[in-house]
């Protein structure tokens, strides 16, 4: 089991080989020592979420609060997002959608909806809809109050989604079991074109993706590689190979980069 002591924030936006990656160490409360970090979220106030197996800890830099249940029970947290509403959305281990509109007014996380499979990542698009992925059960959209699922049913290759990224208005990256999904909106509808190893993909299960501006995407893979792939070209290529299960790709509101693996956080450069 990994044991969070302390997190380790990439502190170059970017490198070459005439710089050496410095990192910036952020210590959380000494209670909070054991716990096992499972996901990060930096939102626009700068201010750090930490998704643990007891809660969700709010980091502002000097003191540290956890939030969990209404009735107190441990929450395992997958997935963190803070929307333009400022409300923290949180997926949980067990599917289950939980939200906290005012950090300051509650103290503990709101049941949502119960989505029936792991939460693995949480966005809004610039319309305000919000994207969940899960890993078993699809694709959701939360628009206007009413969900949408969109899995394989749907067009979906798998629904085992690791992560998702939004690429514009129109367009969605899905990381999944089976290969990169590129999920677009034609209207009402939606339509789904998947990329795999025939693609220059190094393995079909992509644990990872994140959205680098254009008409590129960073993308993790089970086998430790980080691929740039080109929309355009419709092609992936190599660009770091850490070694061990990439877990996340992040990019901070400083433009800061880092990337997290089974065997620690490492820069490219």
């Amino acid at each position: 089991m990994k044991k969070l002591i302390t997190i380790l924030l990439v502190a170059n936006a970017l490198f070459t080989n005439a710089q050496e990656p410095y990192f910036t160490e952020i210590k959380l409360n000494p209670e909070f020592v054991d716990l096992r970090i499972q996901d990060l979220y930096q939102d626009n106030n700068s201010m750090v979420w930490v998704g643990t197996q007891r809660g969700l800890i709010r980091h502002n830099g000097i003191k540290d609060r956890i939030y969990k249940g209404s009735d107190g029970a441990d929450i395992s947290i997958t997935a963190i997002f803070r929307d333009k509403q400022d409300v923290v959305w949180c997926g949980s281990e067990d599917g289950v959608l939980y939200i906290l509109q005012s950090e300051k007014q509650f103290d503990h996380l709101y049941f949502k909806k119960r989505l029936g499979n792991k939460i693995n990542n949480i966005l809004q698009d610039k319309h305000g809809n919000i994207w969940i992925a899960t890993y078993g059960s699809g694709l959701y959209c939360f628009v206007d109050g009413n969900v949408r699922s969109i899995n394989t049913k749907g067009g979906l290759a798998s629904d085992e989604i690791y992560d998702i990224a939004i690429i514009n208005d129109n367009k969605i990256a899905l990381a999944t079991d089976r290969g990169l999904n590129i999920v677009s909106k034609v209207g009402e509808t939606y339509s789904v074109d998947f990329y795999n190893e025939r693609n220059g993909f190094t393995d079909d299960i992509l644990t990872d993706v994140l959205g680098n501006g254009g008409d590129t995407l960073f993308i993790g893979t089970n086998t430790g590689e980080v691929l740039l792939f080109d929309l355009s070209l419709k092609k992936a290529s190599t660009i770091a190979s850490p070694g061990s299960n990439i877990n996340r790709i992040q990019r901070t509101i400083q433009d800061e980069i880092f990337i997290a693996t089974d065997n620690g956080i490492f820069v490219h450069d």
